[in-house]
């Protein structure tokens, strides 16, 4: 087991003092040699004189400690001039001390120093340390004060074992003292260093936070900052920040720190302010603040601390019900002795009283705390929060009683708070009442620093009353609008002769409005609880079923469907659908405004029956050629044709087959199709060659075009000499293939050549193939063929377009064409088309 003595003694003199808290730990330890030991000190003893005294009287012990701004103990209780050793001894764990220099300067060797010479990391060097082992807990003391402590926590974290728990705190002196801030490890009294006490073997601990500052006001975020130092806070200024809600106060305010919070606002630590700098009006923190954290201002009281203190102290002593500690450590923060004032020894006292019974305690005040904020996490560096351990060791199976140190003068009741002067008579009494008076001067310090807190208080009260006030006036101004807009917004939806859906995540219809259940012809009740795609036509819905994630990815979108009413009419709609989201962009619900598409759809079809009218009706009956054209809109109307020019209109050429392309589709693609197909019908009726056609086209689109941005592709073939020549001329369409299934070959009919209506100017050449080759395929197609996409966005591709003509080439033109569109619509199976699509086939046997 471990055994446990544990002395504080308050005092003006170095020399009685440690004598006295020597004798006190012989008296409980006995013979048992200690291992190590931990020391508190206030500022102003002489601690070169304290450390040899306690090295001389326990050579073996590897000793660690600092200066506090105050200590305290059970037993003794709260002082700020006391001088408290805690000595360990047992004969399973092994305790070894070390420290690091430099720490500001290099804070990773300093920490790598100091757990090697402890023996913390792993390959520590036994000439150095003998009793190296696994770390099973490492406490530190550091000085945080010149290096911001996040930094160390860092590198500290990274070198110790995964399940090695770290605690500890940072080393402080009173307000009024101009001595600095020390370290102590064995003899030596360090200044910007890290000491560290490292046990090995079977150590268990307990462990509780208490961050008892409360968030008040509104959340901001850090817009500007580097490392401790914040410019900005919100819109404001850090230090504007600090002024508006506390008004203007002359020293950094440390007792409102800042509430950090992570992204997800699941972890949150405190940061004290520490030093403001008037010019940049930049406020620098006890450790760094990243960019984009979300910082609240924090207050505290009394009865806040003392309650979470008790709350803090309840859970451990709940927690140890199974576990029988040795000793206990406090780490708590030098803000909440400031806010505590008077009442300060309060906070030890409710610790003792719910911790085990005679459960030897020992706590320092100091410039900031270290411990995980969740058991088996790494360790967080805190302010103004308060760190309580209890270790003892695993496995040890013993009554409670036996666990706690030999009662000795610091347990004695009514001995909290003595005072051991080491002089007689008058000279005693002149260093109590001197004591008195430094107490008295502290108390008075602490009365006009409460007063100072009460006032930044009230500011801040004030302030966020004042905020809170203007907030409700401005949310019942909202919300007014909001009922207002609401109001109008139902008198929109009701009076709408478009169907309006609102839906949850899973696409349940949750409200619609009377235009909707005109629609369909059913009532509201009947409509609520399902789902939209119900009503739909048998095509969308399978539309939807393979398409549902990729329309739902697109926050706002907008489709064509149809609907089937009561009555099982299908009425054509335009949906534009929105997803709902919240301000994390979590997905609420979706909408949708449906359009009654019935009359346009109507002209549509009238317009796509005097487009299919423009259309060859049935192919030309041609001796050695057999032929067959289709042209699918995507929309009702397109912007593709196809036409076949022969008989007496057009006795310059036996046949002439025209395919053309109009950049886009729909209304206005398809009136530049038949414009286009009657000037062209009209001059090669006239003299002249193909070449000499499509120039004069070209000349007379350009003009209609000009203002548009519509451009028209076309390839114009002839086919002659007794179907043993083919002359052509390419405008910007795909080449025409021209296959030949004996040889398995494809050949392209290249061609220079722009687009139509880009440029006025252009002049198009006549490209000519002779003799054609037997039992030739001709294929004439727009890019709506091979640009054709699967539910997975892969393309059809010129490779299997070609594989189906070379698969069905022993078949008739007719039952090829059948052949190809049959594969798209399977390939494009619940998709929509993109883009119109044509196709000629012709089947060409030269003539004898």
């Amino acid at each position: 087991m471990l055994q446990v003595g544990l002395a504080q003694v308050t005092g003006p003199n170095t020399e009685v003092v440690v004598a006295e808290v020597i004798r006190r730990c012989r008296g409980q330890l006995g013979e048992t040699v200690p291992q190590a030991g931990i020391v508190y000190a206030g500022g102003d003893f002489q601690h070169q004189e304290m450390l040899e005294r306690i090295s001389r009287q326990f050579p073996r012990a590897a000793l660690i400690g600092c200066t506090t701004a105050g200590t305290f103990s059970s037993g003794h209780g709260f002082s700020e001039d006391s001088i408290a050793l805690l000595l360990l001894a047992s004969d399973r764990i092994r305790i070894r001390a070390g420290f690091g220099g430099g720490l500001s300067t290099d804070p990773r060797a300093a920490v790598t120093a100091a757990l090697a010479m402890a023996g913390g990391v792993p390959g520590a060097n036994p000439a150095i340390n003998p009793g190296a082992g696994t770390a099973k807990l490492c406490l530190a003391l550091a000085d945080g004060l010149r290096q911001p402590f996040d930094t160390v926590l860092g590198f500290l974290n990274q070198a110790l074992p995964s399940d090695c728990p770290l605690f500890g705190g940072c080393a402080a002196r009173l307000e009024e003292s101009f001595q600095p801030t020390l370290q102590f490890c064995g003899r030596e009294v360090l200044k910007d260093a890290l000491v560290v006490l490292i046990f090995t073997g079977p150590v268990r601990i307990l462990a509780e936070l208490a961050n008892s500052w409360r968030p008040i006001g509104p959340r901001a975020r850090i817009t500007a900052a580097n490392g401790p130092t914040v410019a900005q806070i919100g819109e404001l200024k850090a230090l504007d920040f600090y002024y508006h809600y506390l008004g203007q106060h002359p020293r950094p305010a440390t007792n409102f720190p800042l509430a950090v919070a992570n992204e997800s606002g699941e972890r949150v630590v405190m940061r004290g302010p520490v030093a403001y700098d008037l010019d940049l009006r930049t406020v620098t923190f006890t450790a760094a603040i990243p960019v984009g954290a979300r910082v609240q201002l924090t207050e505290a009281s009394r009865r806040f601390i003392l309650d979470d203190t008790r709350r803090a102290a309840e859970a451990l002593g709940d927690q140890a019900a199974g576990f029988n500690p040795d000793f206990g450590l406090v780490f708590s923060c030098f803000l909440r002795k400031e806010a505590l004032g008077t009442r300060i020894g309060e906070e030890s006292r409710s610790l003792a009283a719910r911790l085990p019974a005679r459960l030897p305690l020992l706590g320092f005040y100091g410039n900031g705390e270290i411990g995980p904020l969740v058991r088996g996490e790494p360790s967080e560096f805190h302010n103004a929060t308060l760190v309580a351990l209890l270790v003892g060791e695993e496995g040890e199976e013993r009554a409670p009683a036996a666990a706690a140190a030999a009662p000795g003068p610091d347990q004695v009741a009514g001995q909290d708070g003595e005072v051991l002067c080491g002089l007689d008579g008058m000279d005693g009494l002149r260093c109590r009442i001197n004591l008195l008076r430094t107490r008295l001067y502290r108390s008075e310090r602490a009365r006009r620093r409460l007063e100072d807190i009460k006032e930044l208080h009230a500011a801040l009260h004030h302030k966020v009353l004042e905020e809170a006030l203007a907030a409700r006036k401005k949310i019942r101004r909202q919300r007014t609008k909001l009922r207002e807009s609401e109001a109008r917004f139902r008198r929109i939806l009701e009076t709408t002769s478009q169907g309006f859906l609102m839906m949850d995540q899973d696409l349940v219809i949750q409200d619609c409005n009377p235009a909707y259940c005109r629609l369909l012809g059913y009532e509201r009740e009947e409509i609520i609880g399902r789902r939209p795609i119900e009503f739909m036509d048998s095509a969308y819905q399978d539309f939807f079923i393979h398409n549902r994630d990729r329309i739902l990815a697109q926050d706002e979108r907008e489709l064509e469907s149809a609907l089937v009413t009561r009555d099982g009419r299908t009425l054509p709609i335009l949906i534009h659908g929105n997803t709902l989201r919240d301000a994390d962009g979590v997905v609420q619900g979706h909408m949708a405004f449906m359009t009654d598409m019935s009359v346009h759809k109507k002209a549509l079809l009238l317009a796509s029956e005097v487009q299919k009218g423009l259309l060859p009706r049935a192919a030309p009956p041609l001796e050695g050629l057999d032929i067959c054209g289709r042209s699918v809109p995507c929309d009702e109307i397109g912007g593709d044709y196809f036409d076949y020019l022969y008989g007496p209109e057009f006795p310059n050429h036996r046949f002439s087959l025209v395919v053309g392309d109009v950049i886009g589709h729909g209304i206005d693609a398809a009136l530049l199709m038949s414009s286009a197909r009657a000037f062209l019908r009209m001059r090669a009726s006239q003299p002249g060659t193909l070449a000499e056609v499509v120039t004069s086209l070209n000349r007379h689109l350009s003009l209609d075009v000009l203002e548009s941005g519509r451009f028209m592709a076309l390839f114009y073939l002839c086919i002659g000499a007794g179907n043993r020549l083919i002359r052509w001329v390419r405008a910007g369409l795909d080449p025409a293939l021209v296959y030949r299934p004996d040889q398995d070959e494809f050949i392209e009919l290249m061609g220079e050549g722009t687009v139509l209506g880009l440029d006025g100017e252009a002049v198009y050449e006549e490209n000519v193939l002779t003799p054609v080759p037997a039992d030739a395929i001709l294929l004439l197609a727009t890019d709506g063929i091979w640009e054709a996409r699967d539910i997975q966005g892969a393309m059809f591709g010129k490779a299997r377009f070609r594989d189906m003509v070379r698969r069905h080439s022993h078949k008739s033109a007719a039952e090829i064409v059948d052949a190809v569109f049959s594969e798209l619509d399977r390939f494009t199976l619940g998709t929509r088309p993109q883009d119109d699509r044509t196709l000629v086939v012709v089947k060409v046997r030269p003539l004898e």
